[in-house]
């Protein structure tokens, strides 16, 4: 990441590393912190795909970071070990809270608990009767200062021939799949860059807007916009414009951008992804 302005360093100041082992699906219990690896099911069926989490439990006013973590901050991430023939899918992100800094900087991440969800693949054929998933969890937990930390995970899940869901953590699973941003099917977006602004163009179902009211705009990449610069939205029949200032660090544009739209649809918030290309026919004025 880039080096950060110095008006942005006394925020995320940095502490020692926390850095220790849980027992086998006991929660580590870190500063200002609490971080489980958890199983949507209790018992796991050979050949059939099953959800696991790490469940981030911040202090009160203390916040973990998005894959895009804004200004400053970094992204959790997870190494994972599993029997031979097991496969993990990429983790899942619920969408993000805007965490304003200063006038100058915002970040994106949770200040509650948050699961970040990945599939696990077990093999069709498993040796003994337990199924064991371990897993090295980085993250940075963050209020006035930041403090990096690290543990090692564990979960040891009897293997059975009848599926079977944890009540425990089923209710938590379905809950996050609610706040998991979705495709919305006819969608269509472009940007350009012209004078420092990024502009976007959202080209969506004529009807989408009579419902939901956009909150923001969020893009999965870093560097693209400034983003405690204020957005200015229009709605317009068929889609949206979006105006912004760019990133100073903006310099070149990418082939395609995706990014996630914040929305107030029917007294719900949703989040939705698209992926947007270079250029529009319509520009805001």
């Amino acid at each position: 990441m880039r080096l950060l302005p110095t008006w942005i360093i006394p925020t995320v100041l940095v502490t020692l590393v926390t850095w220790a082992g849980a027992a086998a699906g006991a929660p580590f219990k870190g500063k200002h912190i609490e971080v489980e690896l958890i199983s949507e099911v209790s018992r796991v069926v050979p050949g059939n795909a099953f959800w696991v989490a790490l469940k981030l439990s911040p202090d009160p006013e203390w916040h973990t970071y998005w894959r895009n973590p804004g200004d400053s901050g970094l992204p959790t991430r997870i190494e994972w070990t599993l029997p031979e023939g097991g496969t993990v899918s990429r983790m899942l992100w619920p969408y993000p809270e805007r965490i304003p800094l200063s006038a100058h900087a915002v970040n994106y991440g949770y200040h509650d608990q948050v699961l970040l969800m990945t599939r696990i693949q077990p093999p069709a054929a498993l040796g003994g009767d337990q199924f064991q998933v371990h897993a090295v969890a980085n993250w940075l937990v963050c209020k006035h200062v930041c403090i990096p930390g690290k543990a090692r995970l564990e979960l040891s899940l009897p293997v059975s021939d009848q599926p079977e869901l944890d009540s425990r953590w089923h209710g938590m699973f379905e809950q996050t799949r609610k706040r998991l941003p979705r495709d919305q099917p006819g969608w269509q977006a472009g940007f350009t860059i012209a004078d420092g602004t990024f502009q976007l163009d959202l080209k969506t179902q004529k009807s989408f807007f009579d419902h939901a009211e956009p909150i923001a705009y969020v893009p999965l990449a870093e560097d693209i916009v400034q983003n405690a610069a204020p957005q200015h939205f229009r709605t317009i029949e068929g889609g949206l414009l979006l105006r912004q200032t760019k990133s100073e660090y903006f310099t070149r544009p990418p082939q395609e951008l995706m990014g996630l739209l914040l929305v107030h649809n029917n007294g719900r918030r949703e989040a939705y992804r698209f992926t947007a290309i270079p250029g529009t026919d319509r520009v805001d004025p």
